[in-house]
């Protein structure tokens, strides 16, 4: 690979970037390292209203990424301007890796096959 690709796996996929987020913490933090998570859980959790300029460019996305099946799992439908979006999912994601830091569970998924697409992607994807 001679430049990072604009879309698919290997231009989101950060191998060890928990441990970064923990190293980081611990050296330059206040707060504890659970702590930073909780605003995100929470709109994970709960959600938030998708305003209009979001909801056209998400729209816009569905075409961009249409050739992505995880995305389309987790963001697709697109939803309207004034329509809670909320991710359940990755809040109890997020609560992990705010409760153990890094370990084996932020890199896999409970969707079967995911875990080979990532390696195939990034084959250092799956290493500690």
């Amino acid at each position: 690979m001679k430049r990072m690709p604009a879309l698919g796996w290997e231009s989101v996929t950060v191998p060890g970037a928990v441990s970064a987020w923990v190293a980081l913490s611990e050296r330059y933090g206040v707060l504890p390292f659970h702590a930073l998570f909780e605003r995100a859980i929470g709109y994970a959790e709960e959600g938030f209203h998708v305003g209009p300029k979001t909801a056209f460019y998400w729209r816009l996305a569905e075409q961009t990424y249409r050739d992505f099946p995880d995305f389309g799992a987790h963001f697709l439908p697109a939803p309207e301007a004034g329509q809670r979006f909320r991710r359940p999912e990755l809040a109890r994601s997020l609560r992990l890796v705010a409760e153990r830091g890094p370990g084996p569970h932020h890199h896999l998924s409970r969707r079967p096959g995911r875990c080979g697409r990532v390696r195939g992607a990034h084959p250092s994807a799956l290493r500690g």
